[in-house]
C-alpha cells in the first residue's frame, strides 16, 4: 500500500463495502464497492463490474454501455382523416432519341426498342366529389398536372393526406418532376423513402395558388401531402376493393389502346388484346363488347376508370382508417407505412416502461451486434421430389419468435465465458463436427447465407448457440454484450392480433394480419442509410463537398432535390479540407430518429431458425427443402403439430413430384393445385425446359420487359432487359451418382474459410430418382476422380464430375 494514499472503507450492509481512495493532498483519486458472494466478490468501479475469487483472480470483467430507449407514444385524441386519393393514367410512347445520352440507353437500340409513359388524365377524389383532368384539354401533361395540383390547392384542402397507390414505383416521379418547375410550389419537410432502392414514399408540399394569393397578403400558401398507399395496404388495388368489399370496385380498361392520336376516340369496342388478361376473361370481354359494340368513348371510359380507382381506393382508406382509430387511437395519415404504423401501435398502446428496448447509438456496438443478424434459412437439400411429398407452413414464424424472450435493458461488454450465464449477443468459437447437423449460420464473404460444418469464429445470439450444444457443436465464448431478459415484451400485442387475424373475416382479418407481419422487421432497420432531402442551394453545395450525392436536380424556387450518403466520405472531406469527424458527428445524430432496436432484429430471427432447426434433420422424416418458415418433407408431420395456433404447421400443398435447382427456384406438380412455379427476380414464368436445363447445370438468358424510373428526367420507361439465371449452386456441395445429381452435403469451413475436403455422407434415405439406403458416401473434390460406395462390405465404383 502506498503510504501517501489513505483508504475509507464504509461497510453499506454484511456484504457489501464502500472503499474510497485518497491521495496525500486528501483529493479522492478512486472510489469502488466491493460485494461478497462467498466463493467470490463483485468489484464496481465506475460502472465496470471485475468478479474476483478469493485468491484475486479475476475472473470476467462487465462494462455497462449508455444507451437511449424506445419511448412510450401518445395516442391520439382527434380524429384527423381528411383524405384524397389520386391517381395518373398513362401511354406508353416511343422515347426520343434525345433521352438516350441521359438515360445511359445503348445508342445502338432504336427508338422502337423503348417506350415511355405519357400521362393522358388524372384526377382526385375528396370524399364528396371527383375531378378529372384529360390530356387533349391541355397543351402537354405537365399542364394538366399543375392545373389538378392547383384543383388541390384550394384553402379547405390545406393539410389533407393525398393518397397514391403505387405512387412511388409510378406517381411520384411525374408530380415531382412537373414541381420542379413551378415557381408556386416548393417541396417542405424532409422527404421519405424505403431503404433498399430510395424509392420515395411520401412528401409534402406548399402550393402558393395565384389566386388566393392574389386576394389575400395573409395567404400562407396550402400545404398537402403526398403518400403511397401501397406502403400502408401492399396489396393491388383490385384485391384491396374486393376484399375490403366497398361500393366501388376497381374497374375494367384497355390499357394498350390509348395512344398520342387517339385521345378522343368514340367507336368501336377495343379489340381484347388490348385488356389485361388477368383482369377480364374472354367471356367477361365478350359481354362487355355486345354493351358498348359502336359507341365506346375513351375519355368517358378513362373517367369511369378514374373514379373506380380514385373512390374505390378512398373507400377502402376510410374502412382502415376508423378501424385504426376506434381500436388503437391513431391516426393513419400521420404515419407513412404499416411497419411504422405497427411500431407505433405497439409504443402507444403495448410499450409501458421507458428504459426497456435498447436504441443501439454506439457505432462499434451497433456493428457487433448487427453481425449477429442473419436472415432466414433457404437450401435446396435434395433437387429431386419424384415420390409423394408434403410441403409444411408455420404459422407467422416470426411473430411465433417475437413472444419468445427478448434482450431488453442497456448492452453489457462481458468476459465471462461460461454460456450457461449469458443472455445476449455473444462472440464466440464454433465447431460444427462431422455427425452435427449443420445449425448454425456464416455469412460468406459476397454476402451469402449458408449453414455449414467446420469451424469459424463469428457473432450469435446466445440462445441460437445453445440450441446449437444440443445438437452437439462445440462452443467456445470469447465476450459478449448481455442484456436483461423480458418473457412477454411482445407477448400481448401479438397474441391479440393473432386472435384477431384468425377469428376476424375480409377486410378486418386482411388489417390485423398486415400489422402483425409488419410488427417484426422495424426492429432490424439500417442504422445508416440513403438520405433523400429537398434543400437550400448552400447545403446542397456543402453536401456536393462532403458526402457522396447519387442525384442533384435543381428547383426553379432556389431548392435542390438531393439523393445522397447518409454517411460522410472521408476522402472527399479531406479532399475539400472539411473537418470529417464533426460531419460524423452530424450525420450519427441526424439518424436517431429512426425507432429500431438491433438486439430485439437479431432475437427475432434467430429465434425462427431455431423452431425450424427441431425439424429440417430428423431421419425418419427428411427434408428436401426448406424456405425460412416451410419445410418440404417425406412423410406427413404428425398431427400434433398441425393448429391453426401461432408457430403451429398447416399443409400448403401434396407434392406428386417437383425439381428445386436453386433457392427460391422450384417448379412442383400439387395435387390440390396443379403445376406450380417459383422463380425469384423473374417476372415470367420459367418453362420446364429451363427448369430441367438448371438442375443439369446450364445457366438461363431470358429477355423481360421492365419498368424503369428516372427521377432526374421525369421519366417512366418500359425497356427489354436482359436477365440472366446462374446455374451456380454454391451454398451446400452437390453430389452425383451415375451422372444425376441426387442431393447435397453441407459445406465446410476452417477458421472463416470454405474449404473443399472429403465430406462424409450417411444417406440413410434418398427419395429421387431412384433409392439408395444405408449408404456411406465419400465426395472427393477434384474432377474425374473416383467417387467410391459402400454398400455391406461391398465397393462399387462411380464417376463424380465436378461441376
Amino acid at each position: 500500500m502506498n503510504k501517501d494514499t489513505r483508504f475509507v472503507i464504509q461497510e453499506i450492509d454484511i456484504n457489501t463495502l464502500n472503499v474510497k481512495v485518497y491521495d496525500k493532498t486528501d483529493i479522492k483519486i478512486l472510489e469502488f464497492t466491493d460485494e461478497n458472494f462467498g466463493d467470490y466478490f463483485i468489484r464496481n468501479v465506475n460502472d465496470l463490474y471485475i468478479k474476483i475469487d478469493h485468491k484475486e483472480n479475476v475472473l470476467f470483467i462487465e462494462k455497462t454501455f449508455n444507451t437511449k430507449f424506445v419511448k412510450p407514444t401518445s395516442r391520439e385524441l382527434v380524429v384527423k382523416n381528411k383524405i384524397i386519393t389520386f391517381d395518373i393514367e398513362a401511354f406508353l410512347h416511343p422515347i426520343n432519341k434525345e433521352y438516350f445520352k441521359y438515360l445511359n440507353i445503348n445508342e445502338n437500340k432504336s427508338e422502337k426498342d423503348l417506350k415511355m409513359f405519357i400521362p393522358f388524365a388524372c384526377g382526385f377524389y375528396d370524399g364528396q366529389a371527383s375531378y378529372k383532368f384529360y390530356l387533349s384539354d391541355f397543351d402537354n401533361y405537365k399542364d394538366m398536372l399543375k392545373a389538378c395540383i392547383f384543383e388541390m390547392a384550394k384553402p379547405k384542402y390545406n393539410d389533407f393526406t393525398i393518397y397514391v397507390h403505387c405512387g412511388g414505383k409510378f406517381d411520384f416521379i411525374f408530380i415531382v418532376d412537373v414541381i420542379k418547375e413551378f415557381n408556386d410550389v416548393e417541396l417542405i419537410g424532409k422527404q421519405k423513402f424505403t431503404g433498399k432502392d430510395s424509392k420515395i414514399i411520401g412528401f409534402d408540399i406548399k402550393v402558393f395558388n395565384p389566386i388566393y394569393k392574389d386576394k389575400s397578403k395573409k395567404f400562407k400558401g396550402v400545404t398537402l401531402k403526398f403518400r403511397d398507399s401501397y406502403k400502408l395496404l401492399a396489396q393491388p388495388l383490385r384485391d384491396l376493393t374486393e376484399e375490403f368489399k366497398v361500393e366501388k370496385i376497381k374497374g375494367i380498361f384497355p390499357y394498350m389502346f390509348p395512344n398520342s392520336s387517339n385521345l378522343n376516340y368514340i367507336g368501336e369496342f377495343p379489340d381484347y388484346s388490348t385488356f389485361n388478361k388477368e383482369d377480364i376473361s374472354f367471356d367477361e370481354y365478350s359481354i362487355l363488347k355486345n354493351e358498348n359494340p359502336n359507341s365506346w368513348n375513351l375519355k368517358e371510359e378513362c373517367f369511369k376508370y378514374l373514379d373506380s380507382d380514385l373512390i374505390g381506393l378512398h373507400q377502402v382508406l376510410m374502412i382502415f382508417s376508423k378501424l385504426i382509430y376506434e381500436k388503437y387511437r391513431l391516426n393513419i395519415t400521420k404515419l407513412f407505412s404499416i411497419s411504422s404504423l405497427a411500431m407505433k401501435i405497439f409504443t402507444s398502446n403495448y410499450l409501458k416502461s421507458d428504459n426497456i428496448i435498447p436504441i443501439i447509438n454506439n457505432r462499434k456496438v451497433h456493428k457487433d451486434i448487427r453481425n449477429a443478424l442473419y436472415g432466414g434459412r433457404v437450401e435446396v437439400f435434395n433437387p429431386i421430389v419424384s415420390i409423394k411429398s408434403y410441403m409444411y407452413d408455420i404459422n407467422s414464424i416470426y411473430p411465433w419468435a417475437m413472444i419468445m424472450p427478448m434482450p431488453v435493458g442497456s448492452p453489457i461488454f462481458s468476459t465471462n465465458t461460461d454460456l450457461n450465464q449469458l443472455f445476449g449477443i455473444v462472440y464466440a468459437t464454433v465447431i460444427v463436427p462431422e455427425h452435427a447437423d449443420p445449425i448454425l449460420p456464416f455469412r460468406t464473404e459476397d454476402g451469402q447465407l449458408i449453414f455449414p460444418k467446420g469451424k469459424w469464429t463469428a457473432w450469435f445470439f446466445s440462445e441460437e448457440l445453445k440450441n446449437a450444444q444440443f445438437y452437439g457443436v462445440k462452443v467456445t465464448v470469447h465476450h459478449s454484450y448481455i442484456f436483461d431478459k423480458s418473457n412477454d415484451l411482445f407477448k400481448d400485442f401479438i397474441e391479440y392480433l393473432y386472435e384477431k387475424k384468425r377469428t376476424s373475416k375480409d377486410s378486418k382479418r386482411a388489417i390485423y394480419k398486415l400489422i402483425m407481419n409488419s410488427s417484426y422487421g422495424r426492429w432490424a432497420l439500417k442504422f445508416f442509410k440513403t438520405v433523400i432531402d429537398v434543400v437550400d442551394v448552400k447545403t446542397a453545395e456543402h453536401l456536393l463537398l462532403t458526402h457522396n450525392v447519387e442525384e442533384y436536380i435543381k428547383y426553379k424556387n432556389d431548392k435542390v432535390f438531393v439523393r445522397y450518403s447518409a454517411l460522410p466520405d472521408v476522402e472527399q472531406c479531406n479532399d475539400y479540407n472539411v473537418d470529417y469527424g464533426l460531419e460524423l458527428i452530424k450525420s450519427v445524430n441526424s439518424q436517431h430518429d429512426s425507432i429500431s432496436s438491433i438486439p430485439i432484429g437479431v432475437a427475432i430471427t434467430s429465434w425462427a431458425r431455431i423452431l425450424m432447426s427441431s425439424f429440417l434433420f430428423n431421419p425418419s422424416n427428411p427434408c428436401s427443402y426448406t424456405d425460412t418458415d416451410c419445410g418440404i418433407f417425406a412423410k406427413k408431420l404428425p398431427k400434433s403439430l398441425i393448429t391453426d395456433k401461432l408457430g403451429g404447421w398447416k399443409l400448403e400443398h401434396t407434392i406428386k413430384k417437383g425439381l428445386f435447382p436453386l433457392d427460391k427456384v422450384y417448379s412442383i406438380d400439387s395435387i390440390e393445385k396443379g403445376l406450380i412455379r417459383k422463380n425469384k427476380g423473374v417476372n415470367n414464368k420459367l418453362s420446364t425446359t429451363n427448369f430441367i436445363d438448371l438442375y443439369k447445370g446450364k445457366s438461363i438468358d431470358l429477355t423481360e420487359k421492365r419498368w424503369i424510373k428516372d427521377l432526374s428526367c421525369g421519366l417512366v420507361y418500359v425497356d427489354n432487359m436482359d436477365i440472366y439465371i446462374n446455374n451456380i449452386y454454391s451454398k451446400r456441395n452437390k453430389i452425383f451418382y451415375k451422372g444425376y445429381w441426387i442431393g447435397t452435403e453441407p459445406l465446410t469451413i476452417l477458421d472463416g474459410k470454405i474449404i473443399y475436403k472429403p465430406v462424409l455422407s450417411n444417406f440413410s434415405y434418398i427419395n429421387y430418382l431412384f433409392i439408395i439406403q444405408h449408404n456411406l458416401i465419400r465426395l472427393y473434390d477434384s474432377i474425374d476422380k473416383s467417387l467410391v460406395i459402400y454398400k455391406n462390405q461391398d465397393v462399387s465404383l462411380v464417376i463424380y464430375k465436378k461441376i
